[in-house]
């Protein structure tokens, strides 16, 4: 399972106005297949943008660079493609998982 959060929970005078929490499930007999597809697409991202294989995806900061400095040298309009073709490709990736947020589970 990977969990990842966004925004603040609140607990601090930094809170911020939305905390989402997500996860995804994948199986161990699902999990080769799965990180297989991402690393293609990784090796695709490479290719054609010369984003590094080990560079963070961070849709924040795909579509306004802050801390990522790889982002800086490809263009906007490159950079929102890349969000775009990994959004397309998620059901590719993981056919057979379980998506978590903070209220619901969802199952694909």
């Amino acid at each position: 399972m990977y969990v990842d959060e966004s925004g603040d929970n609140g607990h601090s005078k930094y809170g911020s106005q939305h905390y989402i929490l997500s996860g995804i499930i994948v199986s161990e007999d699902d999990w080769q297949e799965s990180l297989n597809r991402m690393k293609s697409f990784r090796k695709y991202l490479k290719d054609t943008y010369g984003l590094l294989i080990r560079t963070e995806l961070h849709a924040a900061e795909l579509i306004r660079v802050s801390k990522i400095e790889e982002y800086r040298k490809i263009h906007k309009s490159q950079r929102i493609n890349i969000l775009k073709e990994f959004i397309r490709q998620i059901p590719d990736y993981w056919t057979k998982v379980k998506l978590m947020g903070t209220e619901h589970i969802y199952f694909f």
